[in-house]
């Protein structure tokens, strides 16, 4: 018996520590205090789509820039709240270096999102020094750049950007005076993305010994709020997130069915850091279909990882309840008799998130191979936390809680840039470069 619940006290003990986006005006207007000098504006090609959305798969949507170079536009899971038929619409002319395109909600002016979605510019030819993705003006001849990080992947050169909304997006050579006041303007805006959880996950555990069963119910509830203050961009979630996470673990022992210990524990750690990164996929249309069969990195969703060291851990149970004997004063009374049990100063559980849309999936590893997942959101806040700039839409997603880390692995550089392992084989695949920084 002494060894059962010397085991299971060690068991317990080791736990413990154990929006949809508005059509407001972008949070970053306009480069400069005026707009740009206005250019010779693309018009509406003769040849539109219609496609049918699901709000379930991920869906990518292509435009023709020549015979060389092409725009994919892509929509993770969780962009958007319900099955959607949209209007894609090609640009032509003007002097853009790719006119882009128009895509809309059937019958609306625009498409509302729920998470930032991807765009793509991929070219074979050559890509100018500061050539950037664009937002157009409804005129169709002013427009916004929107922060862009370019990518090289042998003779293929590339450019990647993530919006909150669609409309019209096109790709045009700037000014080193334009990005400069882009950064000034990004610096001012103060858009923070916030990273809350508020979840419940737990597990039972069986045991038996000697001829004795019975079980661990275990319940943790995480409530966690970082912020990412360090962003690249406005319209981008990744980077470090930096805050606070607070643990209650309650932990409760039966033995042949009968009530025998419990605990109530509260552990913080008020220096939390995690980082997000966004994960690509590589994407080629299929032969036939008369688009330039380059190779582009489609974003498909954010992950990242990090170690949250729970702190300070608070007994908040009594001596005995209904429950049975409070784990807490056994485990005293095993140190007082020399036997140093692990949790009870401090416990670093390491951490993986997955987004899905604006919904993120936190993971704990536990000892013994066991793991407790939690579900929270990332919405867009205002810097001083405020105003949310992005509401979270709070029942996406919430189906999976068990999304699964890829093998991808994301190394930040002195730079700013990012170097990519897509496979889990140790080498660089390619590298992210920001053209717009703060």
């Amino acid at each position: 018996m002494k060894n059962l619940i010397l085991i299971l006290l060690i068991f317990s003990l080791v736990l413990f520590g154990c929006g949809q986006l508005s059509k407001q005006e972008s949070p970053v207007p306009t480069a400069g205090n005026s707009p740009p000098e206005s250019s010779a504006a693309p018009i509406p090609d003769n040849r539109e789509t219609e496609v049918r959305i699901s709000a379930k798969q991920a869906q990518i949507l292509s435009v023709e820039c020549g015979k060389h170079a092409r725009m994919d536009i892509s929509l993770p899971v969780g962009t958007i709240k319900s099955d959607t038929l949209l209007e894609l619409r090609p640009l032509t002319g003007g002097d853009f270096l790719a006119p882009g395109f128009t895509l809309t909600e059937k019958g609306e002016e625009g498409l509302t999102l729920q998470a930032p979605a991807g765009i793509c510019y991929v070219t074979s030819g050559e890509l100018p020094k500061n050539a950037c993705i664009v937002k157009y003006s409804e005129n169709g001849k002013d427009y916004t750049p929107i922060p862009s990080q370019r990518f090289q992947r042998g003779e293929t050169s590339g450019l990647v950007a993530f919006v909150q909304s669609f409309s019209s997006y096109g790709v045009k050579v700037m000014t080193d005076e334009e990005l400069s006041a882009m950064a000034d303007e990004m610096e001012r805006a103060g858009f923070h993305w916030t990273l809350r959880v508020d979840d419940k996950d737990g597990f039972i555990e069986t045991n038996a010994e000697d001829g004795i069963s019975g079980e661990t119910i275990y319940e943790a509830t995480l409530d966690m709020t970082l912020v990412n203050t360090e962003a690249p961009a406005s319209y981008v979630m990744h980077g470090p997130y930096h805050g606070a996470a607070k643990m209650l673990s309650d932990v409760k022992v039966t033995m042949e069915g009968a009530p025998m210990f419990f605990s109530l524990v509260e552990a913080t750690d008020e220096a939390a850091s995690l980082t997000l990164y966004p994960v690509f996929q590589e994407y080629e249309p299929e032969p036939g279909s008369g688009l330039a069969p380059l190779s582009s990195l489609i974003p498909i969703r954010y992950e990242g990882k990090g170690t949250l060291h729970m702190k300070n851990p608070k007994d908040l149970g009594g001596a005995a309840s209904e429950h049975g004997i409070n784990l807490m004063e056994v485990a005293r009374q095993f140190e007082e008799g020399g036997l140093d049990l692990p949790g009870l100063q401090e416990e670093a559980f390491p951490v993986t998130i997955v987004t899905e849309g604006p919904m993120a999936h936190v993971t704990l590893a536990l000892r013994e191979g066991k793991s407790l997942t939690f579900t929270g959101g990332i919405v867009g806040m205002s810097a001083d936390q405020k105003t949310e700039i992005v509401p979270l839409t709070h029942d996406a997603g919430q189906q999976n809680k068990q999304a699964e880390k890829s093998k991808t692995t994301c190394t930040e550089n002195p730079d700013g840039s990012y170097d990519y392992d897509m496979n889990g084989d140790g080498k660089t695949d390619f590298t992210l470069f920001p053209l717009i920084t703060k």
